[in-house]
């Protein structure tokens, strides 16, 4: 048999009602507005000098090595502008 569970206090009866009416307001006003658009951020494209990061070096041709010797990948930048190593995490 379940026990009674004890009625709702006068105080969490109106925080739950001003939870519904916030809700039920807040939603649509939140709606009509549109999410920030990629082309509304123009920046300028960096024409400056490309600093390699400090954990690989290019050796010759297209042979380049990481700070253990190893043979890695040519490294390239993503969009973020980080440098990043094919197949591993983005390092800074």
């Amino acid at each position: 048999m379940e026990k009674d569970k004890p009625p709702l206090t006068r105080r969490a009866e109106v925080g739950i009602a001003m939870l519904w009416l916030t809700f039920f307001f807040l939603t649509p006003s939140l709606a009509t507005q549109g999410l920030p658009r990629f082309e509304d951020y123009k920046v300028p494209v960096y024409k400056g000098a490309i600093h390699r990061p400090e954990w690989i070096r290019h050796i010759g041709g297209d042979e380049w090595r990481d700070n253990l010797g190893k043979l890695v990948d040519a490294p390239e930048v993503n969009f973020a502008g980080k440098s990043l190593r094919r197949g591993s995490q983005l390092r800074d």
